[in-house]
């Protein structure tokens, strides 16, 4: 049996934070040892349409569903079973479903085995989702040789955790692994972070969506990695730098640098969004005692909430430099289906592009509240433009000198001249 599994290119803005898709890997460590392997990375390399192959898996965020959809039409001309999973087959299965052979609704590693056995017998379905959540998770240890050596800028990634305790309106995370937040075994994650060979990029980036999800099982985990002495990155809340223990042990086993998702400066856009954990007038203190232990921050911001005017750009912008964030990003709001806010903007009619490519936190796709779609649009890159201008980069890389603050700030050199062309190219009517 010849497999493929291919991850379509996501478009320029996303391959600037290239990592090897997890997911896929994982899936490869699932499936039986008769088979042949072979990954195709189109963020990377082209993706090209070969014959020979029983089935072929894709993975498909939103953003890249139009490339998946192309590249599962040119597949299925050559013969083979054409299965999809990843975030948008689990919030649009029918849409999927018009490309696809087979899709997978939530955690493809549930059912993963289940299809395998169902193709060889030749009598697969249409549709696999879990019954229930893995809990806890059941992850094997990701076969890194499937992956391209060249072309990544951090190959070292660790699944610690799923999940989020919190239910922000725009975000996807609950729909597509479920309201619980789960862990792997601790035993489990020490022999994936053993496997890695020496050398490359030291930091291990922890491709959690809330690595304290649950303060008393990270405070284990991080105890338990201390005696590895490795340098790591994840994402977590600003909660964190409420815990002073939690906080201690997190340095203590090697955190380098966290990317913490504020999303907003205004209170009554986090209230509105659900995302009632984030006090605003904490931030600047918090901020300051996670990098007084020398730790990066990495802030992120949404413009384009309801309670956004053209005055949102300058105010974040001015917080970011006064709370002396390493690095940031300012992303504009994105109505995923599948999110309570596509639901509602869909009802409001304020969606006025459903190119799915252009789903990527760069494009304005809905008609905000209290400012017009180019001053949107114009605003992300201004908030961009200046953050990183080459004298505000330098700044920031003597302020907290290592080679981790370093590549974060000048990666984001790219994204703004990307940012410039939208702005560009824009068209709204």
């Amino acid at each position: 049996m010849r497999l493929l599994f291919i991850a379509p290119p996501m478009g320029k803005m996303a391959s600037k934070y290239l990592a090897p898709p997890l997911g896929i890997g994982i899936l490869a460590a699932l499936t039986p040892s008769h088979y042949e392997i072979k990954f195709i990375d189109g963020n990377i390399e082209t993706v090209k349409i070969l014959d020979g192959w029983d089935i072929v898996a894709i993975t498909a965020s939103t953003p890249a569903a139009q490339a998946a959809f192309k590249i599962a039409r040119q597949y299925k001309k050559t013969g083979a079973t054409v299965v999809m999973g990843g975030m948008h087959p689990t919030v649009m299965p029918e849409e999927c479903l018009n490309y696809a052979d087979v899709i997978f609704i939530g955690e493809s590693e549930v059912t993963w085995g289940e299809f395998l056995k169902d193709y060889e017998r030749g009598s697969f379905q249409p549709v696999y989702k879990p019954e229930k959540e893995m809990s806890p998770l059941q992850i094997p240890v990701t076969p890194r040789k499937i992956f391209n050596k060249r072309g990544y800028l951090v190959t070292k990634t660790v699944l610690v955790s799923r999940g989020c305790p919190n239910s922000c309106e725009f975000c996807l995370v609950k729909k597509i692994y479920g309201p619980t937040y789960r862990t792997r075994e601790i035993p489990k994650i020490i022999e994936e972070i053993k496997s890695f060979p020496k050398g490359g990029m030291p930091v291990i980036v922890f491709v959690d969506d809330n690595i304290v999800g649950d303060r008393e099982f990270a405070k284990k985990f991080f105890t338990a990695i201390i005696p590895l002495k490795i340098k790591w990155f994840s994402q977590c809340s600003i909660s964190i730098a409420n815990d002073d223990e939690l906080l201690d042990l997190a340095k203590k086993s090697g955190c380098v640098g966290l990317f913490i998702g504020f999303e907003s400066i205004d209170e009554n856009n986090l209230i509105s969004n659900r995302k009632n954990i984030n006090k605003t007038a904490s931030f600047v203190a918090q901020i300051k005692k996670i990098r007084k232990k020398k730790i990066i921050v990495h802030g992120a911001f949404i413009f384009g909430f309801e309670n956004d005017n053209t005055e949102v750009f300058k105010k974040t912008l001015q917080f970011a430099r006064e709370a002396r964030l390493d690095v940031a990003n300012f992303g504009i709001l994105v109505p995923y289906p599948g999110t309570p806010l596509y639901d509602q903007y869909r009802k409001e009619n304020r969606i006025f592009d459903y190119r799915w490519e252009n789903y990527d936190a760069a494009h304005v796709v809905f008609s905000p509240h209290k400012m017009q779609p180019i001053e949107l649009q114009k605003g992300q890159y201004y908030a961009m433009k200046e953050f990183y201008s080459w004298k505000n980069i330098l700044l920031r890389i003597i302020s907290a000198p290592n080679l981790l603050n370093i590549i974060l700030n000048l990666s984001q050199i790219n994204v703004v001249k990307e940012l410039e062309k939208i702005v560009q190219e824009s068209n709204f009517i």
